[in-house]
């Protein structure tokens, strides 16, 4: 999907952090296909990257308008996923708990990444 990018774009952030590991985030960036989304943690958990570090990069490459920045719920209260995932925060603040009836808050989104041009 975007190993065609990813290597300038790793080369652009210039951070050695995320350059070791080029070879390994190239493996696991390769299976993505538009629509599919990406999740940060697991980037950090499969690659060995640092999240702050996957934050950077995901963004640098959503940036390139290869990636979207998507929104899943999960309610901190109940501790359950919502099964929604929305395009834009003020979506996702309109949310109601399916489980427990709570108003989803900024805490309740994670944000994630879909693949909306692969660029191939």
């Amino acid at each position: 999907m975007l190993e065609k990018f990813l290597l300038e774009i790793i080369e652009k952030l210039n951070k050695p952090s995320i350059s070791e590991k080029a070879d390994k985030l190239l493996e696991y960036m390769k299976y993505y296909k538009i629509n599919q989304y990406i999740y940060p943690g697991a980037v950090s958990r499969e690659v060995g990257l640092d999240i702050k570090d996957v934050y950077i990069l995901l963004e640098s490459i959503a940036n390139e308008k290869l990636l979207e920045r998507n929104y899943e719920i999960y309610c901190h209260k109940c501790e359950k996923y919502q099964g929604d995932i929305c395009k834009t925060i003020s979506e996702a603040r309109e949310k109601v708990c399916a489980h427990c009836g709570y108003d989803i808050e900024d805490i309740d989104m994670i944000l994630i990444y879909k693949v909306v041009n692969a660029n191939e």
